[in-house]
């Protein structure tokens, strides 16, 4: 596939089919707005070939075949791509101001491309790389900016209550993953959820005070090296989710992610399931490399596709 850019706009240049336009959908808005931005500094980077791949992606099913695990590829694919692109156009991807540059690039293409404005979490996770303590940006903040200023100003300028720190993990920290076999849809759970606000704010609000007040817990947990409280407080982090599931009348743990989380608990390990629920993915969190074992055992044994998942230091914008 061919692409021209000018006067602002990314063209293909060869004949797309319209699946293949809906695939390339995201990476073409992380481009047009990579470059958009480039030439708005007065950079005009030589031309380039881009090459992808996605079987790391990919899971094999016990019973054959293989698919998508839900576990935030789309967003590793655009991090990659935009930092590929100011890197050969020269920018010094080890500097912080760079790296947010890959971050809000990323987002905003997300944005373009969806219609909306996620959590953007997965994109902070593949650009930064490591453990991180992530508060999410205004999302109405830059929905109002992006219609209404240059897309380059918007990226150069400071995102209200966006922070993306790493956070060091207590000595022989071990994440797993594993994958339910069944795909959600993380924009529909959201959704329903997102009615008991409107239902019954005061049990919404108390609940997701209860995680934040967890997460923070959490956070301070890490950083003074008590393990044993980290594992304590991601068990209650269940808790609350379980607890809002009740109240919401949305089934966001299934049993197929039940099942992953109580295997790994007997196996010695933490674990509750991993973003909106309703399927995809549940992660498992222990300390001791022999608990790490057991649990893949178990899970193996039970038929339960486990994840091979590393936290790399650097991220994308390494």
């Amino acid at each position: 596939m061919d692409a021209r850019y000018e006067n602002g706009a990314l063209t293909w240049t060869t004949t797309v089919t319209p699946e293949v336009t809906k695939k390339m959908l995201v990476a073409h808005h992380a481009i047009e707005t990579t470059l958009r931005y480039l030439e708005a500094k007065g950079v005009s980077p030589a031309p380039f070939a881009v090459e992808t791949e996605n079987k790391d992606t990919l899971i094999n099913l016990p019973g054959g075949g293989t698919t998508k695990v839900g576990f935030g590829s789309s967003a590793a694919a655009t991090a990659g791509l935009v930092a590929a692109i100011l890197s050969h156009a020269g920018d010094d991807l080890s500097l912080r101001e760079a790296k947010d540059r890959v971050f809000k690039i990323s987002t905003l293409a997300h944005y373009l491309a969806q219609g909306k404005v996620g959590s953007a979490f997965d994109i902070a996770a593949a650009t930064y790389g490591g453990t991180l303590i992530y508060e999410r940006f205004d999302p109405e903040w830059l929905i109002k900016e992006t219609n209404a200023k240059p897309l380059p100003q918007v990226i150069d300028e400071k995102w209200p209550s966006f922070t993306a720190e790493h956070l060091k993990m207590p000595e022989g920290f071990t994440l797993l993953a594993a994958f339910s076999g069944v795909s959600a849809s993380t924009t529909e759970f959201v959704k329903k959820v997102s009615e008991l606000k409107k239902t019954n704010p005061m049990e919404y609000n108390l609940i997701y005070g209860a995680i934040a007040d967890i997460t923070h817990h959490f956070i301070a947990a890490a950083k003074e090296g008590d393990t044993e409280e980290t594992l304590s407080l991601l068990c209650e982090n269940r808790k609350l989710l379980l607890q809002l599931q009740r109240s919401s009348g949305v089934t966001l743990e299934i049993p197929q992610l039940t099942n992953i989380i109580e295997t790994a608990n007997k196996a010695g390990a933490a674990a509750k399931f991993s973003g909106a629920g309703g399927g995809d993915c549940a992660i498992a969190v222990t300390y001791d490399h022999k608990v790490a074992s057991e649990v893949k055992k178990k899970w193996a044994e039970a038929g339960i596709p486990e994840i091979p998942v590393k936290i790399p230091e650097k991220g994308a914008a390494g």
